[in-house]
């Protein structure tokens, strides 16, 4: 009977001590959120899939986000419906910095793999590689 409840009572304390770290691996956390955030656009910046002006659009939209969450958090805690706003918010940078990072624009200048046929209106693309001629669509 002593063995059962000394195991009943570690199991309590394991699982007790192990639910705030499983807590903080959600994507609810607004601060993580936003960290995460900004390492994506670092990397794309890194990769050269942002240009200089799309970084600074999405790190102006970034600290207009965490502006906001603090103010919201100035009277000591987040309701749902400011959660949710902030939420809101981060989904819609998320998508902003996705649809950047996949533009064709790329930072460096002129793409020299694309090429615009005026003729006929329509753009193909080449590689340097191919024979020329030979165009991918």
């Amino acid at each position: 009977m002593k063995t059962i409840t000394q195991s009943l009572l570690l199991g309590s304390v394991v699982l007790l001590a192990s639910l705030p770290a499983a807590a903080g691996h959600g994507h609810g956390r607004i601060g993580d959120r936003l960290e995460r955030q900004h390492q994506r656009i670092e990397q794309g910046i890194e990769s050269g899939e942002l240009t200089r002006r799309e970084a600074r659009k999405l790190y102006k939209q970034q600290r207009r986000i965490g502006n906001l969450a603090r103010e919201l958090r100035d009277d000591g805690r987040l309701t749902r419906k400011e959660r949710r706003i902030l939420q809101h918010r981060l989904d819609r940078a998320s998508a902003r910095i996705f649809a950047l990072k996949h533009n064709n624009h790329q930072r460096g200048g002129y793409d020299y793999r694309y090429r615009h046929d005026w003729a006929d209106g329509r753009g193909y693309r080449f590689w340097a590689d191919d024979r020329p001629g030979r165009y991918r669509y």
